[in-house]
């Protein structure tokens, strides 16, 4: 009875307060939301009348809400639940189904928060599109504008027919992103093609069929594009496995939209090297009427890629989807040709603490390589500049898989026939106490593979004579353990490794400048 009476002693959580003030005109309006307040929005609604509203304030986060009151001013119904856009705004849309008293209610998260802000809003009329009809025929209103309706899907491809067209809304009132004139929807539900131009002119819009056909990797297929349209082709990645898309046909535009992202890679967007939620995009050459993109894919998700055309006859195109790759055999010279201004690629597999070489020879062109992990990853790029027409990398293997290589041309212009070798270097071993000798140039490496017990701590100690050395060790698993740096040439540098555990161990001994001898000795200091 005690903890009751007290219970009711404490005070209520009053409810927040409203202000309301009429909406007498659409358009922009400005307003200070007192703290802790509610602003309430009247307005006639009109049945068939859509309503678009749109908030935005820089002093607090903005929450909408669209009611219907009865006629005492009370809540009725609530036809837009609380509406929370990440950031500084939100937005809603809806299309009245009966006419009668509104209210738009503004106000922040828990109704607390207040600050000046921002509301605008439209208050339209719209026409659907008739089904089974190709075109939508009319006049726009007196402000020169014509709202047409229709369903969409998320995902699905909308292309708008006809002059005039200057925007898609979606279900929530957002403009949807314009790409060469069409559109993608990110939701289900009505969507809205708003048509401009003079007042009481006449109007002719509709949509345009985008057909949408598979295409499997290993692939080329012959199409054609209708007349200012768009296809849509599916295709399927593979995990790790590198792919290519090549589009060829002049006056076509194309972009790739993938599972779980929004439309993000355009074939004609230039050389990309980054990563998307789902690939790794690899720097590719389009030369002419041949648009290509190159990826590894992290999973095996669905894609689309659209071909769009801006001509007014049909186009014929050609699309195909293939892994570029060829195995490259260690220890063979392998000869090929690479086309003008594009890439060759080649596959082979590799183990931590091997210590591989690639050179690529021609007389045609100056080569450039790439070098990629099984996920896409840029492990090396080398070329020589416009200097001999050769290219080599040499590099130790830090993890196990697949590597890739590019070839390409120095300045993506040339190409022809040319050469390409892999070859496994072989790395001298020495145990623990043993010395070796290197001969370094500068910029040059050195790799011993060094045997290990159950030694508490080894040493490495270099001597060197007119060179800045330094130091890295590798354990079996390519893990860097240890590295050292030398303060200046003609000195030394010592890398000690604690606790090391039994195995093979890869040294890896470079210039930091300068050339010369360097004298390496590796020391167990218990003994």
């Amino acid at each position: 009875m005690i903890l009751h009476a007290f219970l009711l002693s404490l005070p209520l959580a009053a409810p927040p307060q409203e202000s309301t003030r009429t909406l007498d005109r659409p358009g922009e309006h400005h307003k200070h939301l007192t703290i802790d307040t509610v602003d309430r929005w009247l307005l006639d609604g009109v049945e068939g009348e859509v309503l678009r509203v749109d908030v935005r304030s820089s002093a607090f986060d903005p929450v909408l809400q669209l009611v219907r009151l009865d006629d005492a001013g009370r809540i009725q119904q609530v036809l837009i639940p609380e509406v929370d856009d990440p950031g500084s705004t939100s937005h809603m849309l809806m299309r009245l189904s009966a006419a009668g008293p509104l209210a738009i209610l503004v106000h922040g998260p828990g109704e607390r928060g207040g600050g000046n802000y921002r509301l605008y809003v439209e208050r339209l009329r719209s026409l659907p599109l008739p089904d089974g009809e190709e075109f939508l025929v009319g006049r726009l209103d007196e402000k020169g504008y014509a709202h047409v309706r229709f369903m969409a899907r998320a995902g699905d491809a909308i292309v708008p027919r006809g002059p005039g067209v200057v925007e898609v809304l979606d279900p929530k009132g957002y403009s949807l992103p314009n790409w060469r004139g069409c559109f993608t929807a990110q939701r289900d539900g009505e969507h809205y093609m708003r048509v401009r131009d003079k007042a009481r002119a006449p109007f002719r819009v509709g949509l345009s069929p985008v057909p949408r056909r598979e295409i499997t990797i290993g692939q080329g297929v012959d199409a054609t594009v209708s007349s200012e349209g768009l296809d849509e082709w599916t295709l399927r990645t593979v995990q790790g496995g590198m792919q290519i898309v090549e589009i060829e046909g002049a006056g076509l535009e194309t972009r790739f939209l993938l599972h779980g992202e929004r439309p993000t890679i355009g074939l004609d967007d230039g050389p990309t090297h980054r990563w998307g939620p789902t690939h790794r995009w690899l720097p590719t050459h389009s030369k002419g009427a041949t648009r290509r993109t190159a990826y590894v894919a992290r999973v095996a998700v669905g894609q689309r890629i659209q071909v769009r055309s801006s001509s007014e006859r049909p186009t014929p195109y050609r699309i195909t989807f293939r892994d570029p790759s060829a195995p490259l055999p260690i220890g063979a010279a392998t000869e090929a040709a690479l086309p003008v201004g594009g890439s060759a690629y080649w596959t082979f597999d590799a183990e931590p603490g091997e210590v591989l070489s690639v050179d690529v020879t021609s007389s045609a062109f100056d080569p450039s390589v790439r070098l990629y992990d099984s996920l896409g990853t840029l492990i090396a790029e080398a070329d020589d500049a416009g200097g001999t027409l050769a290219s080599r990398h040499s590099w130790l293997v830090r993890n196990r898989g697949r590597i890739y290589l590019e070839v390409l041309s120095y300045g993506n212009g040339g190409g022809g026939a040319y050469t390409a070798e892999l070859t496994r270097i072989d790395v001298p071993r020495i145990a623990v106490g043993d010395r070796a000798r290197a001969t370094l140039a500068e910029g040059s490496v050195a790799y011993w593979h060094v045997d290990v017990g159950e030694q508490e701590r080894v040493l490495v100690l270099a001597d060197a004579e007119g060179v800045l050395p330094q130091l890295t060790l590798y354990d079996a698993d390519g893990v860097e353990r240890a590295s050292a740096s030398g303060s200046e040439r003609d000195g030394g540098v010592l890398l000690n490794l604690r606790r090391p555990g039994a195995g093979r161990y890869t040294l890896v001994l470079s210039s930091g400048g300068g050339g010369g001898e360097v004298t390496l000795r590796t020391i167990d200091p218990d003994e």
